[in-house]
Order: structure tokens, then C-alpha cells, then sequence
């Protein structure tokens, strides 16, 4: 249910405060996710995975082409998790360099952000 919400809420929320087609999309905006978990959810009732909160976040990035202005930061705690999280990253966005999102602010081009 969440999943589902936060599919359409985002690129709803998204297109409102960066500006919407009116403004270029030009506004800064963030995502910020504490405790980003692995962007992935399974759910054993219907025996599927599906993106959680930070997967979602990614694929607005990512399979948008308007969204240079939008931030995503991901944050996790969890070790497990983090490792999880940079899979699901390499695996389901492969354009996002792990390297870039981890290392110095200055030189991250992607404007994702993994702590």
C-alpha cells in the first residue's frame, strides 16, 4: 500500500515544488530517505518484489529526464542494508555510478547521494 502511494506521490510532489513544465522544472528540490532500507520490498502475500520509498525515489531520478534540479539522498544505518541498497542500485539503474553517489560532494555529478 505504501509502495503504491509513494509511486504517485512523488512525482506528484516533485512536479509542484521543482517549478513544474511552467518553470522548467528549474526549482531544487530533494528527496531525503533516513533509514533507505534496500529500495526493494518483498512481499511474501503475493510472493513479488516491489520498489520501496528510496527505489522510488531513484526511478523518478532516473527514468525522468526533467529531474536535474531534483537531489535524491538515501541514508542508511544498517551495513546489510547499505550493501543491499548499492545491489538493487547497480542492478535496477545501472547509469548511477555507486562511486560517485558514496564519494565527495564536489565530484558527484549524479546528484544521488548514498550514506
Amino acid at each position: 500500500m505504501k509502495c503504491d502511494v509513494l509511486c504517485q506521490y512523488y512525482p506528484f510532489w516533485w512536479g509542484i515544488t521543482s517549478g513544474g513544465a511552467g518553470r522548467d522544472y528549474r526549482n531544487p528540490t530533494s528527496i531525503i530517505e533516513l533509514n533507505a532500507a534496500t529500495g526493494e520490498v518483498y512481499v511474501e502475500d503475493t510472493n513479488e518484489t516491489t520498489l520501496g520509498s528510496a527505489g522510488h525515489a531513484l526511478q523518478l531520478k532516473v527514468n525522468n529526464p526533467m529531474t536535474d534540479y531534483l537531489k535524491v539522498v538515501l541514508v542508511e544505518e544498517n551495513a546489510e542494508c547499505y550493501a543491499h541498497l548499492k545491489s538493487v542500485i547497480e542492478r535496477r539503474w545501472s547509469r548511477i555510478p555507486i562511486d560517485q553517489a558514496e564519494g565527495p560532494l564536489d565530484s558527484n555529478t549524479t546528484n544521488v547521494y548514498l550514506l
